[in-house]
């Protein structure tokens, strides 16, 4: 798992979750914030190499949670564009509490 949230490719079960946010504008514009956030935390050299193994098995374990949505069926995109929001946010809290750099 290397923490990215899609790869435009369908494979695997989430198939019909990767094909919305892949077709729909705001749901990718979504994803690459959230790719950014998680790149940003992957890098932070004040994180100990224990926290980034949390971090990534965070991100994976919300990848499944989401990887759900499809169960919502007509509900689906907004059940992802929550889920992303509330990812993102988690993202940036985690960020928040990191160190400052000098």
């Amino acid at each position: 798992f290397d923490g990215e949230t899609i790869h435009c490719q369908p494979s695997g079960s989430a198939a019909s979750c990767i094909v919305l946010i892949c077709r729909d504008a705001e749901l990718t514009a979504i994803d690459g914030e959230l790719r950014a956030a998680f790149r940003r935390l992957q890098n932070d050299a004040s994180f100990t190499e224990a926290q980034r193994e949390a971090l990534v098995e965070d991100q994976r374990r919300w990848v499944e949670s989401m990887d759900q949505c499809w169960r919502a069926q007509e509900r689906m995109r907004d059940c992802v564009k929550r889920s992303q929001r509330r990812r993102l946010q988690h993202l940036q809290t985690w960020e928040a509490v990191s160190p400052v750099k000098p």
